[in-house]
């Protein structure tokens, strides 16, 4: 991509960088990570019949020597379901996509990404992402937290860091796990007057990966 074409790009998503980011994402962050650190844009489009409608979502990935790394990933949380894709999800759609081009390139073993906390069960249960265990960076402290105590459990003794989000399943009813209270606070920020006992994620998220071998 040339440089007035990436600049035509990025003026097209600052349009509509507040409508499909959602404030999750400051725009200062997003203009240095566009010229400085993306090797590939993504776009995904509403459809309507056999033309591309408005933008709906976006991702910037770098390119490691062995993985794509998915620095920022924007998606409309209301996708337009229209009878020509009745199913489609931006989000999912950007993902999937990215897997498919890092997979058709040689040495590319998978795909890496930092979920935010609403959506690293997404990540997990419907796109085939686990938790990276080879991730040097220092564990988040609020990960850390709650895996120390599901560890004390007699149900969840014995079991890895990377297994947290398999065994322990965000569709408990409040009051039937004693782990109920603090995972909620840890993936969903529900910290109200919890603050003490215990807290979310922070804005860095959890180190995730997907294994090209899966796909």
């Amino acid at each position: 991509m040339d440089e007035k074409t990436k600049e035509q790009v990025h003026n097209d998503l600052k349009k509509v960088f507040a409508s499909v980011c959602q404030n999750t994402i400051e725009l200062d962050y997003f203009n240095e990570i566009f010229f400085e650190e993306t090797d590939f844009i993504y776009l995904s489009y509403a459809q309507y019949k056999d033309k591309p409608g408005s933008l709906k979502g976006f991702a910037l990935v770098q390119k490691k020597p062995t993985y794509f790394y998915i620095s920022i990933i924007c998606s409309n949380k209301k996708p337009m379901v229209t009878r020509a894709n009745p199913e489609v999800v931006y989000g999912a759609e950007l993902v999937e996509t990215i897997k498919k081009h890092a997979k058709s390139l040689r040495r590319m073993k998978s795909v890496k990404l930092d979920a935010l906390p609403h959506v690293i069960t997404f990540y997990k249960m419907k796109l085939g992402f686990e938790i990276d265990g080879e991730n040097k960076v220092e564990r988040n402290k609020a990960a850390e937290d709650f895996f120390n105590e599901f560890k004390k459990t007699k149900k969840y003794k014995g079991a890895n860091f990377e297994s947290l989000i398999d065994d322990y399943k965000v569709a408990r009813k409040p009051g039937t796990d004693p782990l109920f209270r603090p995972f909620s606070i840890m993936i969903l920020g529900k910290v109200r007057r919890n603050k003490k006992e215990f807290s979310k994620l922070d804005e860095h998220g959890l180190p995730m990966i997907y294994k090209l071998k899966n796909l």
